[in-house]
């Protein structure tokens, strides 16, 4: 038997990594599209923080895939708001990365009912950056020759025939329905509960359904844009906060950005000020870097306004931060209307927009994230209890068959 064990391997790869990171702490590797640092205070105060976060969890059954997803959002005064949704994936094809779509779905949602109930201006934090909350093409869509075009026309022709009460619908203009469902539904998300209206009918296979994930892109890109409208309307800026990236645009070496910026920052709270090609990006095909065609799945569905919206209407100002004294350095991003006129200097713009995170970052992190992270965590024990709670089965291990 041929063994390679773990120290022969560590000790030939070691002087590679140990290179790697010494060029890294000595600064050896410089960023190329750094301009400077620019120091940050916190003297912006009074201004409404929300933070937004959200967790799920999920069961494989021979049979099913059973899931629960929470999004919790909330004030600096109290303010708070808390979604659930349990069921089951249909059609059962992709169920995690649909799963992290209706945990999305939820966080739009939940971010924007409790936008509707407090004034501006101020700021909303968001866990992660747009290129994760905002990505709606999943591999199935290539892999099964989905294109989502069509699937939204195979939406519109079946739900006419649908009763979609159970969600506070009734379909105003006959083929406008997937509209009216990302747009009404009083409970979400309302493409992952439409799922499972559909199956109790046993009339459709899981090929028939698969139009369900167009929907399902649909109603979570719709969601965030109106939070981002109504955002945008009380001078409340989204702003996104990545613990780790991976992105290496900025300084375009062969490792992510933060790598290079870490050894030239200051230790002070700061934020690096980039080439303005690097810190503002316009429409969404810049901010995510799409170029694929529609049957990659990278294309926009055309339900309502959002073509246009995502296309022309919104814009992304991002840097790095260092929101505390020798504290991480944080991936940032704003995101705003393509029309705001500050774009033409972003440095000093998201500067004055990062302020109020200053005083609320005593170990480097928005505090108000942490707690909106901890209040959004789903736990076995809460899906094991929303299993009880609904009468099913939790006998036998493994992938075991959902029953009642």
């Amino acid at each position: 038997m041929m063994v390679r064990d773990i120290a022969e391997e560590a000790r030939e790869v070691s002087p590679l990594v140990r290179d790697i990171l010494s060029r890294r702490a000595e600064g050896r590797d410089s960023c190329e599209g750094l301009i400077g640092f620019k120091k940050l205070d916190g003297k912006r105060l009074g201004e409404a923080i929300i933070a937004v976060d959200g967790g799920n969890r999920s069961l494989d059954f021979s049979d099913f895939t059973f899931y629960l997803a929470r999004a919790w959002a909330g004030t600096q005064s109290g303010s708070e708001a808390l979604y659930n949704a349990i069921g089951v994936v249909v059609p059962p094809v992709e169920p995690e990365a649909r799963i992290s779509i209706y945990r999305e779905v939820l966080e739009a949602y939940t971010a924007l009912e409790l936008v509707r109930r407090i004034e501006g201006p101020g700021v909303i934090l968001l866990d992660g950056s747009p290129a994760t909350a905002l990505k709606w093409w999943r591999p199935g869509f290539a892999r099964r020759d989905l294109m989502m075009s069509q699937a939204l026309e195979t939406a519109k022709r079946v739900l006419v025939d649908v009763d979609l009460s159970i969600l506070g619908i009734e379909c105003s203009v006959k083929g406008e329905c997937v509209e009216d469902l990302v747009s009404k539904a009083v409970r979400r998300p309302a493409s992952a509960k439409l799922g499972m209206i559909l199956a109790r009918s046993n009339t459709y296979s899981a090929k028939d359904l698969r139009w369900l994930i167009a929907v399902e892109v649909a109603e979570k890109l719709y969601l965030y844009m109106s939070l981002l409208r109504e955002a945008w309307r009380k001078s409340i800026t989204p702003i996104f906060v990545a613990k780790t990236s991976r992105s290496s645009e900025a300084c375009g070496g062969p490792l992510p950005d933060v790598a290079y910026l870490y050894p030239a920052a200051p230790p002070e709270p700061s934020l690096a000020v980039l080439r303005r090609d690097a810190m503002v990006k316009i429409g969404i095909e810049n901010i995510l870097g799409l170029g694929g065609d529609e049957a990659s799945g990278r294309f926009i569905p055309d339900v309502g306004d959002l073509r246009r919206f995502y296309t022309e209407m919104v814009a992304e100002v991002r840097t790095y931060v260092r929101l505390s004294p020798a504290g991480p350095i944080l991936s940032v991003s704003a995101l705003v209307p393509s029309s705001t006129p500050e774009l033409l200097n972003p440095a000093e713009y998201i500067a004055e927009v990062l302020k109020p995170l200053i005083d609320i970052s005593p170990s480097g992190y928005p505090l108000h994230l942490l707690i909106a992270h901890e209040r959004a965590k789903v736990s076995s024990q809460d899906l094991e209890s929303s299993l009880l709670v609904m009468g099913l089965s939790l006998e036998g291990v493994g992938r075991s068959v959902l029953r009642l």
